[in-house]
């Protein structure tokens, strides 16, 4: 599942999307608890291609769609950035080059109150928790079930 932000395509001005802060409302549960689905997000270009993170949570367009997603840089590579939602098992199945990301998520905007969340290291070490965390509830889970299921 994608944490996609449908935009219009009279909103596809590149000139716009580049030149200053653009602010979204996300849709889907893909970055939760980080982002949930209707937080409004704050997002600032980057100034160059050197400047993306491991751990930045960034917008990008999809190549093969009219939408942009909201997901954490996971890995980079000479090709470009590949992505995972905190909240997804599987790794995003494309490298976004670098011209396709609009910015980085700054800001996080949730019920009238303003969160930053971690970028960079930080923000992958919370990634890795956040993985962590799923496989520790999958493990109670099975657990209890097999102990249910006794006689």
């Amino acid at each position: 599942m994608s944490l996609i932000i449908c935009i219009l395509l009279y909103n596809l001005n590149m000139n716009s999307l580049v030149s200053q802060e653009q602010t979204a409302t996300c849709h889907g549960p893909s970055m939760s608890p980080v982002i949930k689905d209707k937080d409004r997000v704050i997002i600032k270009p980057y100034p160059d291609k050197t400047s993306v993170e491991r751990g930045d949570i960034i917008q990008y367009i999809q190549t093969k769609k009219i939408c942009t997603t909201i997901h954490r840089v996971i890995r980079i590579t000479p090709e470009g950035f590949i992505t995972r939602g905190d909240n997804n098992n599987k790794i995003d199945p494309y490298i976004i080059p670098f011209e396709n990301i609009i910015g980085k998520v700054y800001k996080i905007i949730r019920k009238n109150r303003k969160l930053y969340p971690k970028n960079g290291l930080a923000g992958l070490i919370i990634h890795k928790l956040m993985l962590l965390r799923k496989y520790i509830l999958y493990c109670i889970v099975k657990f209890l079930r097999l102990f249910s299921s006794l006689p």
